[in-house]
């Protein structure tokens, strides 16, 4: 058995936020918004370098706009 000390760290709290390439990487769909999480961050410890890139579903939301009219 292996142990990590300090403990390295996960987070899985994306679902519904705003989608940064610098934390996550899409699963087969991209967007702007992240439907669910595949795959958690993984840090070195609590607060520390990111090791891994989350692995999360995008969502494409719809942005409401003037139409065009004739």
């Amino acid at each position: 058995m292996v142990i990590q000390d300090p403990p390295m760290s996960m987070e899985w709290q994306f679902t519904g936020s705003q989608f940064t390439a610098d934390t996550m990487r899409s699963f087969t769909k991209s967007g702007d918004k992240v439907a669910f999480v595949v795959w958690p961050a993984i840090y070195l410890n609590d607060g520390g370098t990111l090791v891994s890139k989350a692995i999360v579903q995008g969502l494409k939301t719809v942005k409401k706009g003037k139409r065009n009219a004739r």
